[in-house]
């Protein structure tokens, strides 16, 4: 644990905040980069490529979602509250430094967005992918195929008299 004497420093509040989110820049960079890998690989049908990007896709968003934990812990640190945003920082900061910590902040968000928005592409994408499939079989198991009929000759039928012997 930092001690408040520690804590107060501003260089190292500033370097601490610049690590982590840099450090959150380039998971939410690698989240977008796997995302649109996934959706290549559907696109190709590559089945292989994809068992190998769902772990890690899980496991980039679980460093993520730890890496935005951390960020909270020093935004509480630094501000003394629970509920403060990173906005909130920004006050405890020296005013040399708070241009550079904005530009972070608004390169995060940046990322974020473009990460949502390969999300939500794939989202479509899956979603029509399942629904093509589906329409696909529901074809196949209902619609018969009438070329295999059309190609065939009439079955013959065999015939003979039939003769009624009590007669």
């Amino acid at each position: 644990m930092v001690s408040s004497e520690r804590a107060r420093n501003p260089a190292e509040i500033v370097e601490i905040l610049r690590r982590g989110l840099e450090a959150e820049q380039a998971l939410l960079n690698e989240l977008a980069r796997g995302l649109i890998d996934q959706r290549q690989a559907i696109a190709v049908d590559d089945t292989a490529a994809l068992e190998q990007l769902v772990p890690q896709l899980s496991r980039t968003l679980l460093t993520l979602r730890e890496a935005r934990v951390q960020r909270g812990l020093l935004v509480e640190m630094v501000t003394g509250r629970s509920d403060a945003r990173l906005a909130d920082v920004f006050d405890s900061l020296p005013a040399e430094n708070r241009a550079g910590v904005a530009t972070l902040c608004r390169s995060l968000r940046e990322q974020a967005v473009a990460a949502s928005r390969e999300l939500t592409i794939n989202q479509t994408v899956i979603r029509r992918a399942i629904e093509s499939g589906e329409r696909f079989l529901q074809q196949l198991l209902t619609t018969p195929n009438l070329a295999l009929y059309r190609n065939q000759p009439e079955p013959e039928i065999p015939g003979g008299l039939l003769l009624n012997q009590r007669a």
